[in-house]
């Protein structure tokens, strides 16, 4: 895949890429329901069992809050909206270490996922150890099968405009505020072509309120990231 991107991939992982073949020997979607998001483009939600054993309904937004990063200068807000067995990711990037003001860019990813089985869950921790989550002692992850089918990027900064357009970014150099392009494929951005598949696996804490989403994707079957976990 090359470099890593710092607002699009988490630290410490790698992309296992699935066929259609794939998707099909594992495609049984976990339980449906009757729970569906209002408005008449809500569809019924899908199901993973939580920590509690209970199921957890994913219809909704999941967040994460402001994360800066002193490298980079940058800080980045995160949020994943799941409608059924379709998903849109943005992540915001701001200057300002608090995520305030206005986003000086905007990344925004889509697609559809199924859900599998469940496996053993392998914990991978910020420093790449194998510890778990504080009060999580959850032993498998849910498979999820994602197909991204957009990947965007809209700008708001007029000295980024100006560089990107100088430098033609993804191949682009009309970049304009507001304005997102479609960045499939884009080398700068490390970006797949599109539509591009790929295995996740999660764990939902649902011991209490807010929710906590951890993820990850790697070689390694089941591995899921105890950090930096997406709420609701």
């Amino acid at each position: 895949m090359g470099k890593t991107n710092r607002h699009l991939k988490p630290v410490l992982q790698s992309l296992v890429y699935l066929g259609v073949a794939a998707i099909a020997a594992l495609g049984g979607v976990s339980c449906m329901g009757g729970d569906t998001l209002s408005g008449p483009e809500s569809k019924t939600t899908l199901y993973i069992n939580g920590t509690s054993g209970m199921q957890v309904a994913l219809n909704g937004d999941w967040t994460r809050p402001c994360n800066y990063d002193p490298v980079l200068l940058e800080a980045v807000q995160t949020k994943m909206t799941i409608d059924g067995s379709g998903f849109t990711t943005t992540q915001s990037v701001f200057a300002d270490a608090n995520c305030s003001g206005t986003a000086s860019k905007v990344y925004s990813r889509s697609g559809t996922f199924v859900l599998g089985e469940e496996v053993a869950v392998a914990w991978l921790d910020a420093d790449g150890g194998k510890n778990p989550p504080p009060g999580v002692t959850a032993q498998s992850a849910t498979t999820r099968i994602n197909t991204e089918a957009t990947a965007t990027l809209d700008v708001s900064d007029p000295a980024l405009i100006l560089l990107y357009n100088t430098a033609k970014h993804c191949q682009f150099e009309d970049w304009k505020v507001g304005i997102a392009k479609n960045i499939a494929g884009c080398v700068e951005e490390d970006m797949p072509i599109l539509p591009d598949t790929f295995t996740a696996y999660e764990v939902i804490d649902d011991s209490g309120i807010p929710l906590k989403w951890y993820s990850g994707r790697g070689f390694m079957v089941g591995t899921v990231n105890s950090f930096d976990p997406l709420l609701r």
